[in-house]
């Protein structure tokens, strides 16, 4: 019985230390830098309030997703893609009502963003005529 608690003390030890030497260090910051070492000094990031999308399948609601959008465009046309934030977010919001349903209809344990991304990225481009808006990005995901 010592020999056991001997022994989890010294895992819970061993991980508390090279946690510590982790968190001093700063080498859980590499995810935030290899982010921005991708984004061009040109571009700005602008965030997108995020979205509460209900998902409803044959009449009940089968899950309520959050969804927070980024979107990666040129820093020179801040102000061209702010006077069309409303307009973006409609066609943001239209096309994640559309996506989701169908496809957790089809599989509803894997969520894939990577078709809704890019179905919204070509509806910007199309619609709105916003050619320049580089990446939709999904800031986080969380499904209820």
């Amino acid at each position: 019985m010592k020999k056991l608690l001997g022994i989890i003390l010294f895992f819970f030890s061993f991980f508390g230390t090279f946690y510590a030497y982790g968190s001093i260090t700063g080498t859980d910051r590499g995810e935030d830098i290899s982010d921005k070492d991708d984004i061009i000094d040109n571009d700005i990031v602008f965030d997108l309030d995020p979205f509460v999308i209900s998902v409803i399948i044959d009449g009940r609601l089968e899950r309520t997703l959050n969804i927070a959008v980024r979107v990666i465009i040129p820093k020179r046309l801040e102000s061209d893609f702010a006077k069309n934030i409303l307009a973006v977010r409609n066609i943001i919001n239209r096309d994640f009502y559309v996506y989701f349903p169908s496809h957790i209809k089809e599989s509803p344990l894997v969520t894939d963003l990577e078709p809704a991304k890019e179905k919204v990225l070509r509806s910007l481009q199309k619609e709105l005529n916003l050619s320049y808006v580089k990446e939709v990005l999904v800031r986080y995901f969380y499904a209820r």
